[in-house]
């Protein structure tokens, strides 16, 4: 999270990259009307829906 008010998700995504951070997790109105969050996984510059209830193990997972 970015101590931006309203940062652009490019701005986002660069900051990511240039911390190296390995996942961004994206919540919007779509993820949030299926109970579930987008995960980027920035190495590999994928993208995955992943159910809230998965959510803990799935992270957990990628960063092992």
């Amino acid at each position: 999270m970015m101590y931006d008010e309203n940062p652009k998700p490019e701005k986002q995504l660069k900051k990511a990259l240039t911390d190296n951070i390995p996942l961004i997790l994206w919540i919007g109105e779509n993820e949030l009307k299926d109970q579930s969050v987008k995960v980027k996984k920035l190495k590999e510059n994928q993208e995955e829906l992943v159910k809230i209830n998965d959510l803990c193990d799935y992270v957990k997972k990628c960063l092992q």
